[in-house]
């Protein structure tokens, strides 16, 4: 099957919204997140996140939320971050994955970076050579806030 994605033009963000929405809800569940998928369509929107959208056949196999993260005093700690994405067909990762890293390169990232709690980005990184850069354990001792 022949998989193809796109970044979305931002002004053209609600043509493709009613089939990326629940993908991002589902995303942001799935992580334990405060996000909500308006929050999405406005990062996008407003050019604070790119959408990507990825097909098979012509056909919606799902979607990538990247943002990005430049840190002025080492390039080479700058990255792409893949902050929500879920996908619906065989090879579709894949195929995001080659958009994101030409996506990278053009925006002078040193690095991908997949962020998220699912431990599928383990199961499916590793095999394409991503590696784990840290772990984090978050309890909360309050409910203040």
């Amino acid at each position: 099957m022949t998989h193809a994605a796109v970044v979305i033009d931002p002004q053209r963000l609600h043509d493709y919204w009613p089939m990326v929405r629940a993908d991002v809800a589902h995303c942001a569940a799935q992580d334990s997140d405060e996000t909500w998928p308006e929050d999405v369509y406005a990062a996008v929107r407003f050019q604070q996140a790119w959408l990507l959208y990825i097909t098979a056949a012509d056909q919606y196999a799902g979607m990538a939320v990247l943002t990005s993260r430049r840190d002025p005093f080492n390039p080479r700690k700058s990255k792409l971050i893949v902050w929500l994405c879920r996908t619906h067909s065989e090879g579709a990762m894949e195929a995001g994955l080659k958009v994101v890293e030409g996506m990278a390169a053009v925006e002078g990232h040193s690095m991908v970076s997949f962020h998220g709690s699912r431990l599928s980005f383990d199961r499916w990184g590793k095999k394409h050579g991503f590696e784990f850069d840290s772990v984090a354990l978050h309890k909360q001792v309050n409910n203040h806030g």
